[in-house]
């Protein structure tokens, strides 16, 4: 039986399904204060795609550079490491 300890004030749960291959939506599962400090981010990712393989919109390719769905996920990691699970904000309300 594995026993997990419990989260801290610091730590984060994020699930990420990516859609049809064309859109990511981002939940918080678990953000237990607001607070632009992190400790620990847990993030699940689920692919729910069409049952027939196919990827969607979001993996085709474009310009020369990559498909469009990556600079999705950067840009998501990128606002997470800049403001935190909380987003931008005018002052800082951390407790901590």
């Amino acid at each position: 039986m594995e026993h997990h300890k419990a989260p801290g004030p610091f730590d984060y749960h994020l699930d990420v399904m990516l859609i049809n291959g064309a859109d990511l939506w981002p939940t918080w599962l678990y953000a237990p204060c607001l607070t632009t400090r992190v400790e620990s981010l847990v993030a699940t990712l689920r692919d729910l795609g069409p049952a027939d393989g196919r990827y969607g919109r979001g993996f085709r390719g474009g310009d020369g550079g990559p498909p469009w769905i990556v600079w999705s996920f950067h840009n998501l990691l990128i606002r997470f490491l800049e403001a935190g699970p909380m987003g931008p904000q005018d002052r800082s309300i951390d407790r901590g």
